[in-house]
C-alpha cells in the first residue's frame, strides 16, 4: 500500500482532499480536517455517509482499521467521501450577511474601495464629472421637446466616437461604459473590473503542486488577446523644452543611447471626454552603460531616495523613456528613420521591459525618442495593455530573435505553467478569427499615446539658467561635486534661493552627496517650499538649517571664482537645437555643431 493516501471531504465550501497515512489515527484525520476547513468556534461534525447517520468520533484507531477507503492518486476518484456539517455560520459569512447589497460575484463594494484605496487627485476630480454630453438643439420642434438628434449622449457613444475618429476610450469613459455610471457609483455595490491572471493559484489543497497536479480552481484561464479599446493616459505633455534638451544632450555629446524615468503629475484633459494628461516635470537618469545601439541598465542604489523625493514634491513616476538615434551617413545633421509602419513602432524586447516597469510602478506609460519621417528628433509614446502586463508578470513572453515586432509565448515546463494564449485577427474575407499565439504580433500588447511639448511652458523643477549637472553622467565628464555646486549657485542672486533649489537634479544631489549627509526629514520644510513655490518658507529653512549652512560653508571653501577672461556677454542660441550657449563657446555645448 502507498505510504500516503487521499481522503475526500465534502463541505458546503466545496470538495477537499487531505493527504494522510494509513497508520494515522482517526483523531489525526479529524484534526487535519479541522485545520483545512478552519471553522473556528463552530461545532463541526464529520459523517461517513451522505445521509449523515454515522458520525465520526475521535479515537486511537488507525484510519485503515477504521475501514476508510482511499483515493490512490488524483486521477483515481474511487474511495470514501466524508461529509462535514456545522451549525454556526463562519465569521466571514456573517460579516457579508450584515452588509447591504453584497454581490458575491462582485466582492468589492464602493464603500470598501473608497476606504482602502487612496485614489489619485485626477481620478477624484473625474469621478465627479458627468459622462453625458449635452447637444445643442438643431431641430424644428419646440424647446420643451427632444428627439434623437438633440438628446444628450454619453462620452462612450459609438457614433460620437466614430465621428471624431477616436481610437481609444479614456479610462473613465471605459469605466462608465462598463457600469460605473453616475447612479451606480453612488450605491454600495459596483461592478468589478477584469483582472487578468496568468499564474497558477499557489497552495491549492486539492492536489499536489504543478506539475504533479492542477485543477480548474487554480489553473489560469486561456488568454485571448484583443486590441485594448481604452488607455489609462490620453496624452503626455513635456512641461518645457529644456527638460528634453538636457536629456538629449547626452546623445549629442557621446552618441550613446540613454534612458530615464519620467516624473510629474496627472491632470484632467479637456480635449478628451473624461481624459487624463500626464505632465512631465523632471527626468531622472539611473546608472547605466550606454552604447551606440543599446543600453545596459544597472542597479540603482538611490532608487528609493528618488522615489521618496518625488513623493514629497507631489510627483509620481509616470513612466520611462529611451533614445534610439542613428545618424544619417549621408548627412550627419539628420537621423535615420528606423521606426515606421513598414518596420516596427515598438520592439518586443522594449515592450516587455515597459511592462515590467508598469508592473513594478503601477499606473504608468512610456515613450521613446527616435528619428521621425522628417529625419529629425521625434517623440512616440506607448502604454502596455492590461493583458500584456499580466502576461509579462507571469513570465509568459519572450522577444523573438527573428523579428523585432514579434513576441514568443513560452512553453510550460515542470516548474512554470503557461496558459494557452490566442489573439483575434481578421482573415482574407474580413472574418474575425482566433489564432494560437506561438509568435505574437507585439501590437496586441500596447496602445499609442499622443505626446508633445506644452504650449505654455512652465518651469516647476527646471532651471532657466545653466542647469545643474544630471546624475550618473561621469562618462561624458559631467560630474556632480562641491565645485560644480558652487558654479551652479553663482548664477543666482541671494533673493533667488528658491529658483536655485527648484531643480530636481540638485535636490537629488543634496540627498545623495557624501560631503554633508541630508536625510529626507532634514529637507522636509525645503521640499514643502519648492512644491508650494513659497520663497519665504525656503528662505526661512536656509537660515535655520544647520546642515545647509555647513554645506554652504563647504561650497565657499571649494569654489574658485570665474576667470577674468571668461566672457560675461549675452548667451547665443544654437540654430540647430536652440540651446542657449555662453558667449565664449564657438560650438554648441548641446549638439556640438558650430555657431
Amino acid at each position: 500500500m502507498a505510504s500516503e493516501m487521499i481522503v475526500r471531504v465534502q463541505s458546503r465550501d466545496g470538495q477537499h482532499r487531505i493527504r494522510v497515512k494509513p497508520s494515522d489515527t482517526v483523531e489525526t484525520l479529524l484534526k487535519k480536517i479541522s485545520d483545512l476547513i478552519d471553522w473556528k468556534d463552530s461545532p463541526v461534525k464529520v459523517y461517513r455517509d451522505r445521509a449523515k447517520s454515522h458520525v465520526m468520533v475521535e479515537s486511537g484507531e488507525t484510519i485503515q482499521e477504521y475501514g476508510i477507503q482511499f483515493c490512490v492518486s488524483i486521477s483515481y476518484i474511487n474511495g470514501d467521501m466524508l461529509y462535514l456539517e456545522n451549525h454556526i455560520q463562519p465569521k466571514s459569512v456573517a460579516v457579508q450577511e450584515n452588509a447591504s447589497f453584497i454581490n458575491i460575484d462582485r466582492p468589492f463594494s464602493a464603500m470598501k474601495l473608497k476606504k482602502d484605496v487612496e485614489e489619485d487627485l485626477v481620478d477624484q476630480i473625474l469621478e465627479k464629472q458627468s459622462s453625458v454630453i449635452e447637444r445643442k438643439q438643431q431641430c424644428k420642434h419646440g424647446d420643451s421637446k427632444k428627439c434623437s438628434s438633440c438628446l444628450p449622449i454619453h462620452v462612450y457613444d459609438d457614433e460620437y466616437l466614430k465621428e471624431r475618429e477616436v481610437n481609444y476610450l479614456s479610462f473613465h469613459a471605459y469605466l462608465r461604459k462598463n457600469g460605473f455610471d453616475d447612479n451606480i457609483r453612488s450605491t454600495a455595490s459596483v461592478p468589478s473590473l477584469e483582472k487578468v491572471s496568468c499564474q497558477i493559484t499557489p497552495n491549492c489543497k486539492n492536489h499536489l503542486p504543478w506539475p504533479q497536479g492542477i485543477c480548474s480552481k487554480c489553473q489560469p484561464n486561456p488568454v485571448t488577446l484583443n486590441h485594448q479599446r481604452y488607455r489609462h493616459v490620453d496624452n503626455v505633455e513635456i512641461e518645457n523644452k529644456e527638460i528634453m534638451s538636457n536629456f538629449l544632450s547626452y546623445w549629442y555629446k557621446s552618441h550613446g543611447q540613454r534612458m530615464g524615468f519620467l516624473f510629474g503629475h496627472h491632470e484632467p484633459m479637456t480635449d478628451v471626454p473624461l481624459g487624463i494628461r500626464a505632465v512631465v516635470t523632471a527626468i531622472y537618469e539611473p546608472p547605466q552603460i550606454t552604447y551606440t545601439d543599446g543600453i545596459d541598465i544597472l542597479e540603482d542604489p538611490h532608487d528609493e531616495i528618488v522615489g521618496s523625493l518625488a513623493e514629497r514634491l507631489g510627483l509620481k513616476r509616470l513612466g520611462w523613456l529611451f533614445t534610439d538615434f542613428l545618424r544619417d551617413p549621408d548627412d550627419p545633421a539628420l537621423l535615420v528613420n528606423t521606426r515606421n509602419a513598414n518596420t516596427y513602432m515598438l520592439s518586443a524586447a522594449e515592450c516587455l521591459i515597459a511592462a515590467k516597469y508598469q508592473n513594478k510602478y503601477p499606473n504608468k506609460c512610456k515613450y521613446s525618442l527616435d528619428g521621425g519621417e522628417n529625419k529629425m528628433v521625434d517623440f512616440a509614446a506607448y502604454q502596455v495593455s492590461n493583458q500584456g502586463s499580466a502576461l509579462v508578470a507571469a513570465e509568459c513572453l519572450l522577444p523573438s530573435r527573428s523579428s523585432k515586432n514579434m513576441a514568443c509565448v513560452r512553453r510550460s515546463t515542470s516548474t512554470h505553467y503557461v496558459p494557452d494564449v490566442y489573439y483575434m485577427c481578421h482573415d482574407e474575407y474580413n472574418n474575425k478569427i482566433r489564432k494560437t499565439a506561438g509568435l505574437l504580433p507585439v501590437e496586441y500588447l500596447f496602445v499609442t499615446i499622443p505626446v508633445g511639448l506644452a504650449k505654455e511652458m512652465s518651469y516647476t523643477l527646471t532651471s532657466q539658467k545653466k542647469p545643474f549637472p544630471i546624475e550618473n553622467r561621469s562618462s561624458i565628464g559631467n560630474a556632480q561635486n562641491i565645485r560644480v555646486v558652487g558654479e551652479y549657485a553663482k548664477q543666482f542672486e541671494e533673493s533667488e534661493f528658491l529658483k536655485m533649489v527648484s531643480d530636481f537634479h540638485f535636490l537629488v544631489y543634496l540627498l545623495t552627496n557624501t560631503e554633508v549627509t541630508f536625510e529626507m526629514d532634514d529637507l522636509a520644510e525645503l521640499l514643502d517650499a519648492v512644491s508650494k513655490q513659497d520663497s519665504d518658507l525656503a528662505k526661512q529653512w536656509a537660515e535655520n538649517s544647520i546642515k545647509w549652512n555647513e554645506f554652504k560653508n563647504l561650497i565657499g571653501k571649494q569654489f574658485e571664482p570665474r576667470r577674468e577672461d571668461d566672457s560675461t556677454g549675452e548667451p547665443w542660441a544654437c540654430n540647430h537645437c536652440t540651446f542657449l550657449n555662453d558667449q565664449s563657446n564657438a560650438d554648441c555645448e548641446m549638439c556640438s555643431l558650430p555657431r
